[in-house]
């Protein structure tokens, strides 16, 4: 039996994020988020995207190169955008779980291992995007501090070639849980 690995904030994380989706109606998937030219359902896309990478990382597979996701990015959902998620989602810790956490993996962050790289940019990416959903659709994004704390402790955005992310970490307000 294949036990997944105890990853607390990024496990949070995803569980925000399925948080968020659990509240769009569905005819909200295609209302404009704060991400210039995505919907709500392109956020989503984008997430789903990761974890399938985050997945692949883990099994030994290479990180997408730039600009090889698909465009708009809810094409990689289902005709139903949650279901999608959850697919994609499922599919990550399972994958984490069969990988070797300890060998290094090279990331859009340079060199590093798993656990790493989920502390340093897949929780804020997480936790970012659903902040990002939920503005779209108008619904509360109820972001655990935890994660959101040790994520942009651990980032560096002077360095950090995503640097998209320190935008949307602007976007945040301050004081969200």
């Amino acid at each position: 039996m294949t036990t997944v690995p105890d990853l607390p904030s990024y496990r949070r994380a995803l569980r925000a994020v399925d948080a968020v989706v659990t509240t769009v109606p569905g005819d909200a998937w295609d209302h404009p988020s704060p991400c210039d030219g995505w919907t709500a359902a392109d956020v989503l896309g984008h997430l789903a995207t990761g974890q399938t990478a985050l997945a692949g990382l883990a099994s030994g597979r290479a990180w997408p190169t730039p600009g090889s996701a698909p465009e708009p990015p809810r094409r990689v959902l289902d005709a139903d955008p949650a279901a999608g998620w959850r697919a994609a989602r499922d599919a990550s810790p399972a994958g984490l779980a069969d990988g070797d956490l300890r060998r290094p993996v090279t990331t859009p962050v340079g060199t590093t291992t798993l656990p790493d790289f989920l502390d340093r940019l897949a929780v804020v990416e997480l936790l970012v995007h659903a902040w990002d959903l939920a503005s779209a659709v108008g619904a509360d994004a109820a972001l655990p501090a935890d994660p959101m704390v040790s994520a942009t402790a651990t980032r560096r955005p002077a360095t950090h070639p995503a640097t998209h992310l320190a935008t949307h970490l602007a976007r945040v307000p301050a004081g969200t849980p």
